[in-house]
């Protein structure tokens, strides 16, 4: 039964870390890209695109 409810509890702590992180690093790359859109705006579209997909 102990062992159970700590199989339980570091399943849902994992859960939540791993739902942390990936929201932060969706935040990141997300301003990531918003930043590199300002920086390289003179770019023709197909270029940016593949630099943003070279990035992530």
């Amino acid at each position: 039964m102990m062992l159970e409810k700590s199989y339980l509890q570091s399943f849902l702590l994992f859960s939540v870390e791993s739902a942390f992180l990936l929201n932060i690093s969706a935040i990141t790359s997300n301003s990531f890209a918003r930043y590199h859109l300002r920086l390289n705006h003179h770019l023709p579209p197909g270029e940016l695109a593949m630099n943003l997909q070279g990035r992530s």
